[in-house]
């Protein structure tokens, strides 16, 4: 592998990359932060001078400038169907069919994504060899989704309390601003109306740079390409700086309250902070907490 990112990407990429690495082993975490904004810094300047141009050409001629709708579809995605989610992801995805409004619900698999989109077959050429995962996949997904169809990207482990306020459709183009110090989005909640300049130039971004590439320059590729499109274009820019300032809501019940004991008033303050929680299913939790249920196993047993 680290072969093949040098032969791809350059010795100084990969050391720049790969010193994170060090840093970590070494405990240097107070160091980390600052070291990571430079390393993107130096990836977004790399994957700009290579790709720059076709975001330009993404953008030439722009016309498109619908808003979000009420009954825009939200899309989700698990490859394999439903039938095989984790407990959490299921909950997750129920919570989504029971507040989605008048939003109709699709589960984007295997079985239906040609359905939808159209990327190049030398994508799903990648996924069969192995040379992207489906979590890279997933963001090629949501890109080209948003483009062509419209609509509101939400992450399969997204876990859902009430219904979208007004506010969501007062836009072309919107995520949680505020989620991360490092980005202006939410790579994994992302709404923008049909056509929107922001998600046709990103998905361009992504076809140019998979057919000259086998391996991802950063995991966080999806954010290098948001800030990349956002260079190129002053309606991207303006897109991003109307969005409404929040906070990292959106992750306190994951990283705070899954392990403790469950309580209705602790849930519903939760949900009047955000009616939208990042969850995964990839940690372990604890079920229960003396004799009581906690948040994780509450979760659970919704499903």
């Amino acid at each position: 592998m680290n072969k093949e990112y040098i032969k791809e990407f350059g010795v100084g990429i990969f050391a720049i990359a790969g010193f994170t690495r060090v840093l970590r082993k070494l405990e240097l975490n107070d160091v980390v932060k600052a070291y990571e904004n430079f390393k993107y810094e130096r990836i977004i300047k790399w994957l700009d001078k290579r790709y720059g141009g076709e975001a330009d050409k993404a953008n030439a001629g722009y016309s498109s400038h619908c808003k979000i709708k009420e009954d825009d579809p939200i899309w989700i995605f698990w490859w394999q169907g439903e039938g095989t989610m984790p407990p959490i992801v299921k909950c997750c995805y129920k919570s989504v069919l029971k507040n989605a409004g008048s939003h109709p619900v699709v589960l984007i698999t295997e079985k239906n994504v040609r359905n939808y989109i159209k990327v190049p077959q030398y994508i799903y050429d990648k996924i069969e060899s192995k040379k992207m995962t489906m979590t890279h996949f997933s963001d090629i997904l949501r890109e080209n989704l948003l483009y062509e169809h419209g609509g509101i990207w939400m992450d399969a482990t997204i876990y859902m309390t009430a219904p979208f306020s007004k506010e969501i459709y007062e836009y072309e183009y919107y995520s949680i601003k505020g989620a991360f110090e490092e980005w202006e989005w939410t790579g994994f909640f992302q709404a923008a109306g049909k056509g929107n300049a922001f998600a046709k130039t990103v998905s361009r971004l992504f076809n140019c740079y998979w057919k000259e590439h086998d391996c991802l320059i950063s995991y966080l590729l999806i954010d290098c390409f948001l800030t990349v499109a956002r260079k190129h274009s002053s309606d991207i820019d303006k897109m991003v700086n109307e969005l409404p300032q929040k906070d990292a809501s959106i992750f306190l019940l994951n990283d705070h309250f899954l392990d403790r004991a469950y309580s209705e008033h602790e849930m519903a303050n939760l949900s009047q902070k955000s009616n939208l929680h990042k969850l995964s299913y990839k940690y372990p939790h604890q079920v229960s907490s003396g004799n009581k249920k906690t948040f994780w196993g509450r979760l659970l047993n919704e499903n």
